[in-house]
Parts: C-alpha cells; sequence; structure tokens
C-alpha cells in the first residue's frame, strides 16, 4: 500500500549541498539521545510507582471493606437481646 506522500518521493526543487562533518551537530545528536533515554528512564519508574500505588490502594480498600464488615457483624450483635445470643 503506497504511502499519501508518495508523491514527493524524489522531488526536490533544488538539489541539497553536500554537508560537511560539523561536530556541533554531533553533540546536539548525542544529547537529544541521552535526552531521550532519560526521559524513557523517567516514564518507566512513574509506571513503577503507578503500579505501586494501585496495589497498595487495592489493599487499603480491602481493609476498609473487612473493618466495616466486622463492625456492622458487631452491631448487629450488640443489637440482639442477651438472651438471643446463648
Amino acid at each position: 500500500m503506497a504511502a499519501a506522500s508518495d508523491w514527493r518521493t524524489g522531488y526536490r526543487r533544488y538539489p541539497r549541498p553536500a554537508r560537511r562533518p560539523d561536530p556541533h551537530r554531533a553533540a546536539r545528536r548525542r544529547v537529544r539521545a541521552w535526552s531521550r533515554d532519560l526521559a524513557r528512564l523517567m516514564l518507566v519508574v512513574s509506571l513503577l510507582v503507578l503500579g505501586v500505588l494501585a496495589v497498595e490502594m487495592g489493599r487499603k480498600a480491602m481493609t476498609v471493606m473487612v473493618h466495616a464488615q466486622t463492625a456492622q457483624t458487631g452491631a448487629q450483635v450488640a443489637a440482639q437481646p442477651a438472651a438471643a445470643r446463648g
């Protein structure tokens, strides 16, 4: 399948001048590569932190639900007359 920009392939109004090796361009390329690596690392770390937070939130929710269920059961037992409790 042809890309939408295939009509431009090989089209150049003016020939591109030959580029000389430029140390400044090479330095910028290295900095960009370093910045990309740093951004990838930050993305991985942030995803790990979000995963840990999700697990901790789930654990906290389960604890709250168990405590609420225990309190409800205790309230039901306390509401029964002493003779019915045994």
